[in-house]
């Protein structure tokens, strides 16, 4: 039907006009991502606001190797939400 993940939920449900829509709690979603820009934050200071589930990472000036970096990162956001996270990228 053409949605696939990281699509907006409107454009979504105008492809799938036979979809089920499941209930979210807002919320807590802001709270979660909250704890996950906290987290990353540990490790990367410099981070853009992409929005509630999304951001950008500068690693310029954190020491350290770009891969060791990111599992880092990857670790602390399981440790403190219980969720993963993928992490892409951009030279």
């Amino acid at each position: 039907m053409g949605v696939h993940s990281a699509m907006g939920l409107m454009k979504a449900a105008a492809l799938a006009p036979e979809r089920i829509l499941l209930p979210a709690d807002f919320d807590e979603y802001g709270r979660y991502s909250r704890r996950f820009k906290a987290e990353v934050a540990e490790i990367a200071p410099c981070i853009e606001n992409r929005g509630i589930d999304e951001i950008y990472i500068d690693l310029t000036d954190v020491p350290g190797e770009t891969v060791s970096l990111a599992q880092r990162i990857k670790d602390n956001v399981r440790r403190a939400t219980g969720l993963s996270c993928s992490i892409a990228s951009r030279q």
